[in-house]
C-alpha cells in the first residue's frame, strides 16, 4: 500500500511540474510577455523567422538600385540613386512581401528587441513604394517610442531621405540638425555621413557634400564597388574645387579597388587633369598617357571622351586653337554618343562666345548642343538663354550683311558686277561641293555601322561573319551569355556544335592529322572553300557595282545642285531703282540698330555696340532710330569711362534735340519716373472729365480738361485730352470753334493714333452743315460762336 501511494504521489508531482512548465510557456507566447523564457523566445522567433529575411530583401533591393545607376561621368556621380514614383513601380511586389514579413513580429512578438527594426523596415518599404506620407509617420513613430539610440538614428536618417523625396528641404534639414546635436551611434555613422553628403549634393552645396564624403569613405567595409564609387566622387568634387593632390589620391584609391572598366578608364583619364602642369616633365607624361589611351583598341568607343578631356586640358592652359581642335575631334570620333557630342559642342560654343567673340559660330554650336544637352545640367538654362539671344543676333546680322552686299552690288558698274557675280557663283558651288562630301561621308559611316553586326573586343571594331544559323543562334542566345554558362556545360550548345561539325567535315575519327585521312573528304573541303571564295568574289563584285551606282547617283545629284547656281539667283533681290535702294537702306538701318542694341543690352559688348551705333549714324543720320542710337552711344561711352566722347553725344542731344525724351532724361535722370507719376494723375482727371461729359455736365468736364492741360502740359495723353475738350466744344454748339480746333489738332498731332477719329469728326460735321445749308428754310438755325 505504501509503495502504491508513493508512486501515485510522484506521478502527481510530475503532472504538476509539467503543468507549471506549460503555463510558463503559454505565458511566454503572449506578444507582450517578458521573462527568462518569453524574452529569448520572442527575440529568436522575430529575428530568424521574419526580421532577418526582410532586412536581407531590403538590402538586396537597395544593391540592385545602386548597381542600376546609369552614370554620366561628365557629372559628379550620385551617392544614392535618384528615386521617384516611376522608379517605385518596380519595387511594389518586393516591398509588399517585406511589409508582410515585418508586420508579424510587430503583431506577435511586440516585446522582442527586433520589433523596432521591423517598424523601420516597414517604413523603408513604404518609402520604396512611394507611400511617403505613411513612411514618414512610421519613422516618426520609431523615433518617439524606441529607447535604443542607434535605432532612433536609423529611423531619423531614413526620415531625411523621405523628406528629400517630398522636396521638403527645411524639414530634412531640421532632422539633420537634430541628429547632429546628439552623439551619433557608431553603427549609424556611415549611413549618416553618406546621407548628409547626398543631402548637400541635392541642395547644390558640393563643398559641404565633400566634407561628409571624406568622413564616410573610411567607414565603408566589404562593398568594394561602392567604396570605389565614393572615392571617385570625392576625387571629382576635389577636382572641382582645384584640390588636385586630394583628387589624384582618390582617383588612385579608386583604381586600386578594381572598379568597372568604365570607372577605371575615367579615373585614369581624370587623374591626368589633376597633375601639376607647371612641371614640364609631368605635363609630357600626361600627354603621353592620353596618346596611349587613344592608341588602345579597347578605347575605340571612348575616343570622343579622351579628345574631350584633352580639349579641357588645353582650355585650362589657354591654348584655344588646340582646345577647339580636340573638341571638334571629340564630336566626330567614331561611335561617340549623342550626349558626349553635346558636351563637346557646348565647350566649342562657350569658347566662341566668351573667348573668340564669334557669335555666329557660337550660335551654330549652341544650336547643335540644345537637342541632346541634359536638362538637369547646371548650365542648361544659361545655354538656352544664350542660344535665344544669339538666334536673334544671327537673324539681324544676316539681314544686315545681305542688304549691305546688295547695296554694294547696286553701286558697281557692269564689269565689276559681273566679276563679283562670277566669284559669288564659284563660292556657292564650292560650298555645295563641301556639303555633299560631308553628307556622303556621313552616309557611308552610317551604312558601315549598320553592316557591322558582330564584334569582339572593347571597341567591337573587329567584325566577323558568323558561319551558320546554329552558331549565330548560340552567340546571340541571351540564356547562354547573360547567365555566364560555359559552352561545355550547355548540352544544347554541344549538340548544335556536333551537328555543325558533321555538316562541314563529315564523320571523322579523332586522330592526328584528321583532316588528311580521306582524300575525297579533303577534296570536298577544298571544293567547299573554292565555292566560298567564288561566292565572296561575287559578293565583292556586286558590292562594287552597287558602289558605282551610288557614286553615279551622287554625281548626278551634285551636278543638278551645281547647275542650279546661276547669276540670276544673286541678282533677283538687288535694288535696281531709287525706291528699292531707299527700302534696302531702311531695312539695313533697322538691322544695324538691332545688332548694336543686342551688343549693348544682351551681350554686354559696349565696344562692338559703339561701332555699330556710329555706323548707323554715319549711314542713316536721319533715320527714326538715330535719336535713340545717339543716347545709347552717350551711355556706352560713359560705361567705358570715355568722358570726352560721352559729352560729345550728350551735347548733340541737348543742342539739336532739346525737346526729345532722351535730352530730358539726361537733364533729369528721374524724368521717366516723374512722368509716370504725372501720367497717372492726368489719366485720373481725364476719366473724371469723361464721366461728367457722359452724364451731361459739359461745363464741369471742360473745366477739368482745361486744368489738366494747364497743370500737366506735354503729358502722354495730351492728344486724348484735346479730343475730349473738342467734343465738349461741339456739345456746347460752338461750331466755328469746333471746326477750327479739329483742324488745329490734325496739324499739331500728326502722329497721334486719334487722327482718324478727328478727321471723321470733321467730315461728319461738314456733311451736317452742307445738309442744313441746302435747306434754306433751316438756315436761321445755324449759329456760330463768334456771330453777333
Amino acid at each position: 500500500m505504501k509503495v502504491h501511494f508513493r508512486i501515485f504521489g510522484f506521478f502527481k508531482i510530475f503532472i504538476l511540474f509539467l503543468m507549471c512548465i506549460l503555463s510558463i510557456m503559454l505565458q511566454g507566447c503572449h506578444p507582450d510577455a517578458k521573462g527568462l523564457i518569453a524574452t529569448p523566445y520572442h527575440d529568436i522567433a522575430s529575428r530568424f523567422n521574419y526580421e532577418y529575411m526582410a532586412e536581407e530583401r531590403i538590402l538586396e533591393m537597395e544593391r540592385k538600385m545602386r548597381d542600376g545607376i546609369k552614370d554620366d561621368y561628365n557629372y559628379i556621380l550620385q551617392i544614392y540613386p535618384v528615386f521617384d514614383s516611376i522608379a517605385a513601380q518596380g519595387n511594389k511586389g518586393v516591398c509588399e512581401d517585406i511589409i508582410t514579413k515585418s508586420s508579424r513580429p510587430v503583431q506577435w512578438h511586440r516585446s522582442s528587441k527586433w520589433a523596432d527594426n521591423c517598424f523601420i523596415l516597414i517604413g523603408k518599404s513604404r518609402f520604396y513604394m512611394w507611400d511617403l506620407k505613411n513612411a514618414i509617420e512610421t519613422f516618426k513613430y520609431v523615433n518617439s517610442n524606441c529607447q535604443v539610440k542607434y535605432k532612433r538614428h536609423w529611423a531619423l536618417i531614413s526620415l531625411i531621405h523621405a523628406y528629400m523625396a517630398k522636396n521638403e528641404i527645411d524639414n530634412a534639414e531640421s532632422v539633420a540638425d537634430f541628429i547632429r546635436k546628439e552623439k551619433i551611434d557608431d553603427r549609424m555613422k556611415k549611413d549618416y555621413f553618406l546621407t548628409m553628403a547626398h543631402f548637400y549634393a541635392f541642395k547644390n552645396e558640393p563643398e559641404r557634400s565633400l566634407v561628409y564624403l571624406r568622413r564616410a569613405v573610411f567607414l565603408i567595409k566589404g562593398d568594394k564597388n561602392y567604396k570605389a564609387r565614393i572615392h571617385f566622387t570625392i576625387a571629382q568634387l576635389a577636382q572641382k574645387f582645384s584640390y588636385n593632390p586630394e583628387a589624384y589620391y582618390n582617383y588612385k584609391k579608386c583604381i586600386q579597388l578594381i572598379p568597372s572598366y568604365e570607372m577605371d578608364f575615367h579615373s585614369r583619364l581624370f587623374m591626368a587633369q589633376t597633375a601639376d602642369f607647371s612641371n614640364e616633365k609631368i605635363l609630357k607624361k600626361t600627354y603621353k598617357q592620353f596618346k596611349k589611351m587613344l592608341s588602345e583598341d579597347k578605347n575605340v568607343e571612348l575616343k570622343g571622351k579622351i579628345y574631350y578631356e584633352i580639349g579641357k586640358l588645353e582650355l585650362k592652359r589657354e591654348r584655344l586653337d588646340s582646345a577647339i581642335s580636340n573638341f571638334t575631334k571629340a564630336s566626330k570620333a567614331p561611335k561617340v554618343t549623342e550626349i558626349q557630342k553635346a558636351y563637346s559642342f557646348f565647350e566649342l560654343a562657350t569658347i566662341y562666345y566668351e573667348k573668340k567673340r564669334d557669335y555666329i559660330l557660337a550660335y551654330k554650336y549652341y544650336d547643335s548642343t540644345a537637342s541632346n544637352f541634359p536638362k538637369l545640367h547646371p548650365e542648361y538654362k544659361k545655354m538656352i538663354k544664350r542660344k535665344e539671344v544669339l538666334a536673334e543676333f544671327v537673324k539681324e546680322w544676316t539681314i544686315y550683311k545681305t542688304q549691305d552686299s546688295l547695296l554694294l552690288m547696286s553701286k558697281l558698274d557692269t564689269v565689276e558686277l559681273n566679276i563679283k557675280l562670277d566669284k559669288m557663283v564659284l563660292d556657292e558651288k564650292e560650298r555645295i561641293k563641301k556639303e555633299f562630301v560631308i553628307a556622303r561621308k556621313l552616309e557611308k559611316e552610317k551604312n558601315q555601322q549598320g553592316q557591322a553586326t558582330t564584334g569582339f573586343g572593347a571597341g567591337g571594331n573587329q567584325s566577323i561573319t558568323l558561319p551558320s544559323t546554329s552558331a549565330s543562334q548560340f552567340f546571340s542566345n541571351s540564356n547562354n551569355l547573360s547567365s555566364g554558362k560555359w559552352y561545355f556545360y550547355n548540352n544544347e550548345a554541344i549538340e548544335n556544335g556536333k551537328n555543325e561539325f558533321t555538316r562541314t567535315w563529315g564523320s571523322r575519327v579523332l586522330e592526328d592529322n584528321w583532316r588528311m585521312t580521306d582524300k575525297e573528304q579533303t577534296s570536298s573541303v577544298v571544293n567547299n572553300n573554292e565555292s566560298k571564295a567564288s561566292a565572296k568574289q561575287k559578293e565583292e563584285e556586286t558590292k562594287a557595282k552597287e558602289e558605282n551606282l551610288e557614286n553615279l547617283s551622287y554625281k548626278k545629284k551634285l551636278e543638278k545642285a551645281l547647275s542650279a547656281v546661276k547669276r540670276e539667283n544673286f541678282m533677283k533681290d538687288m535694288p535696281n531703282s531709287p525706291e528699292k535702294v531707299a527700302e534696302a537702306e531702311d531695312i539695313l538701318a533697322k538691322a544695324l540698330f538691332n545688332i548694336a542694341k543686342i551688343y549693348k543690352l544682351k551681350l554686354d559688348e559696349p565696344i562692338y555696340a559703339i561701332e555699330k551705333f556710329e555706323e548707323l549714324i554715319n549711314r542713316a543720320p536721319h533715320h527714326e532710330r538715330t535719336l535713340e542710337a545717339l543716347y545709347l552711344l552717350y551711355l556706352s561711352y560713359k560705361q567705358e569711362k570715355n568722358i570726352e566722347r560721352s559729352d560729345y553725344y550728350k551735347k548733340i542731344l541737348l543742342d539739336q534735340f532739346p525737346e526729345s525724351l532722351y535730352a530730358k532724361i539726361i537733364i533729369n535722370p528721374d524724368y521717366v519716373k516723374e512722368t509716370n507719376t504725372q501720367n497717372k494723375l492726368v489719366s485720373k482727371i481725364y476719366q473724371n472729365a469723361y464721366q461728367l461729359m457722359e452724364i451731361g455736365q459739359i461745363k464741369e468736364s471742360d473745366s477739368l480738361l482745361t486744368y489738366a492741360l494747364a497743370a500737366y502740359p506735354k503729358s502722354d495723353i495730351e492728344d486724348k485730352i484735346w479730343i475730349l475738350k473738342i467734343k465738349s466744344i461741339g456739345k456746347s454748339e460752338a461750331y466755328k470753334e469746333y471746326v477750327e480746333k479739329l483742324e488745329w489738332f490734325i496739324q499739331t498731332f500728326p502722329k497721334s493714333l486719334l487722327i482718324p477719329q478727328a478727321e471723321s469728326m470733321l467730315k461728319t460735321h461738314n456733311h451736317i452743315i452742307d445738309a442744313v445749308l441746302a435747306d434754306k428754310s433751316k438756315k436761321k438755325h445755324i449759329r456760330y460762336h463768334n456771330d453777333p
